[in-house]
């Protein structure tokens, strides 16, 4: 069984600069190393905005369990984006700050996504919200997205997504389906459950990897209750070629 709220971040730092003799695919790799460590050392701080992400809603959960806060985004801009950075501000119901995701050495899907693709609307979430009140809503600031020096987008989809209960609570299970020629590492599966038109449960999961042209099973908790309710999920890529 997967262990629950797993994640994955992304932020957008500058690289130091890089010799004109390395290759495009170098060049990515190198400014995804330095990114995270950037973040790993300082924690996630957004500067500029990013005017192409719009946030359509935003939702605060809480049970025994924890607390998660979800993020409806539509990427408008007809380019596709990686590492994403999400600054979430959690606030109570005398709207003072109880929750930031700023603290360093935070895991990458805590604070972004790692990919939208044009014209795209997801619900990113995290599960790990620390409160220490009752949380109201939530602030959302987009930043700006790294630069995806790779051109081909990897296709990765989700097969048999069952809802079942064991002793660790209700959980989406399934399959994540890697049809591109590249390898998808720490792939995210974000989840959604609503139930006469309002969001009653959020939750994710993680797959550490998943080869060319085979699949893994993924398992998502959640925050709130998802029984009977309609699921939308979401996987976004991780690795572009």
């Amino acid at each position: 069984m997967l262990q629950r709220g797993l994640i994955l971040c992304a932020c957008a730092f500058a690289a130091a600069a890089l010799s004109a003799c390395e290759s495009t695919q170098d060049k990515a790799a190198k400014l995804s190393e330095s990114s995270t460590e950037a973040f790993t050392k300082k924690g996630l701080v957004v500067k500029d905005e990013n005017p192409a992400v719009k946030v359509q809603r935003t939702w605060v959960l809480q049970d025994a369990n924890g607390t998660a806060v979800g993020v409806r985004l539509k990427n408008t801009s007809q380019r596709r984006m990686v590492e994403v950075p999400i600054a979430v501000d959690v606030i109570d119901t005398a709207g003072k700050s109880i929750y930031k995701n700023d603290a360093p050495g935070l895991d990458r899907s805590l604070v972004g996504i790692a990919m939208l693709r044009p014209g795209e609307s997801v619900t990113w979430v995290n599960d790990q919200v620390v409160a220490a009140s009752k949380p109201e809503d939530a602030r959302v600031v987009i930043g700006k997205e790294k630069q995806d020096l790779k051109t081909q987008e990897p296709r990765i989809t989700l097969q048999q997504i069952n809802l079942s209960e064991d002793p660790a609570g209700v959980a989406a299970t399934g399959f994540v389906m890697n049809k591109s020629d590249v390898e998808q590492k720490e792939i995210v599966v974000y989840a959604v459950a609503t139930k006469g038109g309002k969001v009653v449960a959020l939750g994710k999961g993680q797959v550490p990897r998943v080869k060319p042209g085979k699949r893994a099973k993924f398992s998502v908790f959640f925050i709130g209750n998802p029984k009977g309710a309609k699921l939308d999920l979401a996987v976004p890529a991780t690795v572009t070629r």
